[in-house]
């Protein structure tokens, strides 16, 4: 609709108006002011969204808005150049938009043209109107307007003459022609094109979004308005850019703060393009949110990875998991620098992808398990050859680790004949002639496989599903859990199409495996049960794969946070696997010790899970030559336990080990270096000594950022340790951010019920007491009450710690007479433990408090008395 000068005088009506209102009512107020006019509601939302970010006020650039639209629309069939008017089709960057045609005889052409709607137009706006078309009039792509013709009408005001384009919004054609993923990103790649080309002539679009790409009926997507696009500066001018016209919803960060845009501005938009042509929303909704809001939203809260978008079904979600991930995350970096450096280098990643090539945007979780190829030493290398050969050529027959049966299944002679030239072909890269004397890491030989295994083996599928299989497995071995999900996913479709029940529960077991420590645990859980089905339909009970399925449950159970159900599980599997330890079960043996150790950690049960864990380090100990990486992780969770019962001595030597071994193992970018690290912070927050807590614990939150991501449960564990550190050395305000984080993480990758929530809670309840906001602590404690009461038992630690501070939170608020009961009740319940228990000394603190607010002079000599025995 054209927006005339009664729209703007409405716009700028309601826009104060709305401001008068409260920041969580306008939206409501605006709702009911528009009515159904949902093109005013749009606009005045619009400029109250951009309010605080202009470099201008937002009231003066209403006010100019305002001034614009004084005069009339240009009348149907009024002249101007060589062209006549036809209708008024709306706004557009810093004009008015019309429909014409030539009017000269030997042409006949529909054309947009474009005029200033200002009767007197300041010299800037003037200027900037020029240059709009000296830069439209330098670019000449098939993706982009052209620019046809320009000058001024008879009232002096300049105008621009160009291309008409028909069509639809992208986001429309993409939906009403059902295009498929695939059919998507083409279309994108020739929007990348045009806004390519556009850079390469020294032109940023600065507002790229669906409404500025139009799609013809011959398929071809057409970018309009460069209304508010500036040629680069070139000069080395830190100005920041005058906010002329911004869409939130599509503007880079810095764009939103007023910095200077550059080419990246433009990545970032194409981002979020992407992003909403493949899951049908945008990253962030901005709808009714301050500027303030918006701010802080862009630099501190990822959105959620497309495949997570609920929006579409759950085999789409499975397209766009792993490489398309990748893609548009690295697009929509806050950082500037963190983006791709060019559009180009996003399209070729989509190309990439679509060729079924390695892609530029892997989120640096690879690392070298295995030892590099030192190409220019022939012997080195096939030595390295050799020892990869063995483990992928194992791997066929034994792709779970724990999981002998694959023993008794061998291949034909056809089948071996076909994977032996399989792996000399993907181990041809380590050939000093192919590799020019650079070192071949593990990985790139690994990617190689699965990009031959995308053209090879279509006729032999039963040979493509076990090699499938078993580079998804590798894939998982190497830390590299999207692509080995990918890789499982469609070995697991192809069992499913063969009909081989025993290698699907197996495949099926490891995704399910690799899922859970992704932290997508409902999906692990799924998995592992299917697995299990098959197990019973097809008369597999009481054999190894039984026993690791057993296993593997349990695992996917303690994930969730299910403690109990989780032991029962696993204690069936120990079983399980100690009667059928000369089959292959005394590895699921000896990882059900470990697991149940685990287990009793985190129920509290100390000494028990002291006393499993030192017996499966005993186990691995024996196989350390062949499993040193596990000896490792056994080591750390011994560690761990010790550090509870305060043996800080050991737990230090413990993980002081494990920090200098397994980098040296697994690589530098191993996911699970983080966890050590962390527990290290841990250890010495406890140990008073906050400077190396401090170090260890923000080591570990960069590399959790860097391998799994920002929005990961264990990134917000890891968060969540170090709020708990800047609450005990007063650093409140930094707290408080960190654990707003972390709630909103673990939101997004947890059930509701999860203890890790609970746990988060009452660190954030710490610094609410610290800061005496006792009455906002309530609810945080109380919802965590809620989440260990049906996840650990009444005496464990953290159920204690709960109750405890939920008497502190009532003993704040003056709530006498309810924190009574709740304190005495904890109380009673570590009357035996050892005086010198931190739960004890905590407990009989605030027992002498509430005593003393109590004016019960004999109950406070009673419990002060007590806490001077702790002493």
């Amino acid at each position: 609709m054209p927006q005339d000068k009664d729209f703007w005088q409405a716009a700028k009506r309601l826009f104060r108006e709305a401001k008068s209102h409260a920041a969580g009512d306008r939206q409501a107020y605006l709702r009911q002011a528009c009515g159904s006019n949902s093109e005013l509601y749009d606009q005045v939302m619009s400029l109250l969204a951009t309010e605080s970010h202009a470099s201008d006020s937002i009231s003066d650039i209403v006010s100019q808005v305002a001034k614009l639209a004084v005069t009339d629309d240009l009348p149907t069939g009024e002249t101007v150049g060589r062209y006549r008017v036809i209708k008024n089709l709306g706004e557009g960057g810093m004009g008015s938009v019309y429909l014409g045609e030539r009017i000269d005889e030997d042409f006949e052409q529909r054309v947009a043209i474009k005029v200033l709607a200002s009767r007197h137009p300041t010299p800037e706006i003037v200027k900037r109107f020029r240059s709009e078309r000296q830069i439209l009039a330098n670019l000449e792509h098939p993706n982009i307007a052209r620019l046809i013709d320009g000058g001024e009408t008879q009232n002096g005001l300049p105008f621009l003459v160009m291309e008409y384009v028909s069509g639809t919004e992208i986001d429309d054609y993409c939906d009403a022609d059902g295009l498929s993923i695939r059919q998507r990103l083409k279309l994108f790649r020739q929007v990348c094109r045009a806004v390519e080309y556009a850079h390469r002539n020294l032109v940023v679009h600065r507002d790229i979004k669906p409404s500025n790409i139009l799609v013809t009926e011959d398929g071809v997507p057409k970018l309009l308005d460069f209304g508010i696009a500036r040629l680069l500066d070139t000069s080395s001018s830190d100005r920041p850019e005058t906010l002329y016209a911004l869409t939130p919803d599509y503007a880079s960060p810095e764009h939103v703060l007023g910095k200077r845009v550059t080419t990246s501005s433009d990545i970032y938009s194409l981002g979020v393009l992407l992003y909403e042509l493949l899951t049908g929303k945008r990253p962030h909704d901005f709808t009714g949110k301050r500027p303030s809001e918006i701010e802080h939203e862009l630099f501190h809260s990822l959105p959620d990875r497309p495949s997570r978008s609920k929006n579409k079904e759950q085999s789409v979600r499975r397209q766009l998991a792993g490489e398309l991930d990748n893609i548009v995350m690295m697009a929509l970096r806050a950082d500037a620098d963190e983006r791709y450096a060019s559009v180009g280098e996003l399209s070729n990643d989509v190309q990439n992808y679509l060729e079924g090539k390695p892609i530029q945007a892997v989120e640096h979780r690879y690392f070298y398990l295995l030892s590099k190829f030192v190409s220019r030493n022939r012997i080195a290398v096939a030595g390295s050859a050799i020892f990869l050969m063995s483990l992928l050529i194992g791997g066929i027959y034994h792709v779970n680790q724990v999981t002998a049966e694959r023993d008794r299944v061998r291949l034909e002679a056809q089948k071996t004949a076909a994977v032996s030239e399989f792996l000399k072909d993907i181990f041809r890269v380590a050939n000093p002639d192919q590799s020019h004397g650079q070192a071949i890491s593990a990985t790139e030989i690994l990617d190689r496989g699965a990009e031959k295994l995308k053209s090879d083996l279509y006729g032999q599928p039963d040979i493509r599903a076990e090699l499938l299989a078993t580079v998804g497995t590798v894939y998982g071995y190497l830390g590299s859990y999207d692509s080995a999900v990918e890789k499982l996913t469609e070995a697991i479709e192809l069992s499913r199409e063969l009909n081989q029940q025993e290698d699907l529960a197996n495949r099926l077991l490891e995704l399910g495996s690799t899922q859970y420590l992704m932290g997508d645990t409902e999906d692990s859980r799924n998995n592992i049960l299917e697995a299990g089905r098959i197990i019973q339909r097809v008369g597999l009970q009481g054999t190894t794969l039984h026993a690791t399925q057993t296993y593997e449950m349990g695992q996917a159970l303690f994930h969730l946070g299910k403690y109990d159900e989780a032991l029962e599980k696993t204690k069936e599997a120990l079983a399980l696997g100690e009667r059928l330890k000369s089959e292959g079960g005394d590895l699921v043996a000896m990882s059900s010790l470990h697991a149940i150790g685990q287990i009793f950690h985190f129920q509290g049960k100390l000494d028990d899970s002291e006393s499993y864990l030192r017996r499966s380090l005993d186990a691995i100990s024996k196989r350390a030559s062949s499993m040193p990486t596990t000896v490792q992780t056994y080591k750390h969770d011994l560690a761990a336990v010790l550090h509870d019962k305060r043996d800080y001595q050991e737990a230090e030597k413990l993980y002081l080990e494990v920090y200098e071994e397994e980098p040296k193992l697994l690589g530098v970018d191993f996911p699970n270096l983080d966890v050590g690290m962390s527990n290290l912070g841990r250890l010495y927050k406890d140990m008073g000594q906050y400077e190396k807590s401090e170090k260890f614990l923000r080591e570990a939150i960069a590399h959790s950022n860097r391998v799994r991501g920002e929005v990961h449960q264990f990134s917000a564990y890891n968060n969540n340790n170090l709020g708990r550190l800047l609450t005990e050395i007063k650093r409140y305000e930094e707290a408080e951010v960190v654990f707003e984080q972390v709630l909103d993480v673990y939101t997004q990758t947890l059930e509701p019920d999860n203890p890790y929530i609970a746990s988060a809670l009452l660190g954030y309840s710490a610094l609410l007491f610290k800061t005496q906001r006792h009455d906002q602590a309530e609810p945080k404690i109380r919802r965590a009450i809620e989440i260990f009461a049906s996840a650990v038992p009444d005496d464990h630690f953290l159920a204690v710690q709960a109750r405890t501070a939920l008497g502190e939170s009532l003993l704040g608020q003056g709530k006498l007479q309810e924190a009574g009961p709740i304190l005495k009740g904890v109380w009673d319940g570590l009357s035996e433990k050892p005086a010198d228990d931190p739960a004890v000394v905590r407990i009989l603190e605030r027992l002498v408090r509430w005593a003393e607010q109590s004016d019960s002079a004999a109950e406070a000599r009673k419990y002060r008395s007590l806490l001077q025995r702790t002493e």
